[in-house]
């Protein structure tokens, strides 16, 4: 097998979504080696976490099992990007998402989307906002607090 840039020793029951997107990953290595600095930063966007656990078993922070899924695949996208700086959004809660002390990369925001009573969206939301320039930011926060 050809290397493919995900870590010999990453466990396979709980990472075969991660490893599915590595096309996704090789993708933005290539570009940004191609692009270079007219490559933005990338967010990453951790989706289908509700693939851990059924649907009675949120919200994540009433069920440590579900959390510790979320917070281990978080961990394996970070050493899948090469991110060894992280910092959780929320310090009492590192399952919302990590933030890079990088150029490359933003941050990786894991969300629950199967249903009503959707996940960490404000999390994800309220991290795309910040990265727009400022004379846009106000317009986006204002018309997200409208929709709430």
């Amino acid at each position: 097998m050809a290397n493919s840039g995900l870590p010999r020793n990453a466990p396979t029951k709980d990472f075969n979504r991660v490893r599915a997107g590595e096309e996704d990953f090789n993708t933005v290595k290539e570009l940004r080696a191609e692009l270079g600095s007219l490559f933005p930063p990338v967010l990453y966007c951790l989706n289908k976490v509700d693939t851990h656990a059924a649907p009675h078993q949120w919200p994540t922070e009433d069920h440590p099992e579900v959390s510790g899924k979320i917070k281990r695949n978080l961990d394996f996208v970070a050493q899948v990007i090469g991110e060894v700086s992280k910092e959780p959004f929320e310090s009492t809660q590192p399952l919302y998402g990590y933030e890079f002390d990088s150029e490359n990369h933003i941050d990786v925001v894991p969300t629950f989307l199967l249903q009503e009573l959707y996940w960490n969206v404000e999390t994800l939301s309220w991290m795309l906002g910040s990265y727009l320039p400022e004379s846009a930011q106000l317009q986006f926060f204002r018309y997200s607090v409208e929709k709430t």
